[in-house]
């Protein structure tokens, strides 16, 4: 029983993300474009700020979809949601909008 409350309290994304004030994340991937990092600021859980960085090609610069980004939870569900809304392989070549959400939620 304690086990089983554990995982349900601690592992809660209430618990992992709403409750802390402030975050920054940090995640690198090699996708098909080449070498993307983004940088996550969130504030309660929600995504306060976005950058891209890398050696990564694509036709449009990345500013858009850093800012479609602003104001989503931050959970699988609402960053593939705000994503799939972009065509985000003329920002990233030959990404899609699920690849992209799991680099920036860790999939």
């Amino acid at each position: 029983d304690i086990q089983r409350v554990a995982d349900e309290k601690f592992s809660s994304w209430d618990w992992v993300y709403a409750q802390s004030h402030e975050a920054d994340i940090v995640r690198k991937a090699k996708l098909s474009c080449g070498k993307v990092e983004v940088r996550v600021s969130l504030y309660h859980g929600v995504i306060a700020g976005v950058s891209f960085g890398g050696d990564f090609l694509g036709d449009l610069p990345p500013d858009k979809l850093a800012e479609a980004l602003k104001g989503v939870k931050f959970d699988r569900a609402a960053v593939l949601d705000a994503l799939s809304a972009l065509n985000v392989h003329n920002y990233l070549d030959g990404v899609t909008a699920e690849e992209l959400t799991d680099l920036v939620t860790n999939g």
